[in-house]
């Protein structure tokens, strides 16, 4: 992917690999602050300097990783590193918890804009920085099978504490019921 291609071309990969010598520029990388973390952006160019152009379409991300003129995140100080794990929109039912990285990104990438002159594309593509994307990729396996063990072992107890509380409250109205009717019997 040539860095100055319009996102919009790439919006439905999860993996970009960009043309060789593409990287993000630490000279314009920025941070927003959020929440106690430090949300770094750095605009992905290609070789030579930063002509104001084209808007920057792509932006390297990554949390407490940056300062003035230097960005680290991910492994942005590999000079053969040339890819990026897309961080993609969550649009599910905990979108206003998880969407929160994307806003503070745009944030960031806002300022960079504001700060260094920085044309910005309306919605830029996000992408975590890796050398070897395929080996990435493959670390992210064991990462998703432990999100899955983990709310997998709290879903079974949760569902076994509502079934009880269910059980427990219909038993204690059916309790009810059998008094009202006995109490009928009683007295008739």
């Amino acid at each position: 992917v040539n860095p100055m291609e319009l996102a919009d071309a790439h919006r439905d990969a999860g993996v970009l690999v960009f043309q060789q010598h593409s990287r993000p520029d630490a000279r314009l990388s920025t941070a927003y602050v959020a929440w106690g973390q430090k949300y770094c952006v750095a605009p992905i160019l290609g070789t030579g300097e930063y002509e104001g152009a084209a808007a920057a379409q792509y932006f390297a991300t990554g949390k407490d990783c940056c300062k003035d003129l230097e960005f680290t995140c991910g492994e942005a100080m590999d000079e053969a590193a040339h890819a990026g794990l897309v961080i993609f929109n969550k649009t599910q039912a905990l979108n206003q918890i998880l969407k929160q990285d994307l806003d503070y990104y745009m944030k960031a990438a806002r300022m960079a804009s504001a700060r260094f002159g920085v044309q910005l594309a309306e919605e830029p593509i996000f992408l975590t920085w890796v050398g070897d994307s395929d080996l990435a990729l493959a670390n992210l396996w064991p990462q998703a099978r432990n999100a899955w063990l983990l709310s997998s072992m709290l879903a079974l107890p949760l569902c076994a504490v509502i079934t009880f509380a269910i059980e427990a409250w219909r038993g204690s109205t059916l309790g009810l019921e059998s008094l009202e009717t006995l109490k009928e019997k009683t007295f008739a």
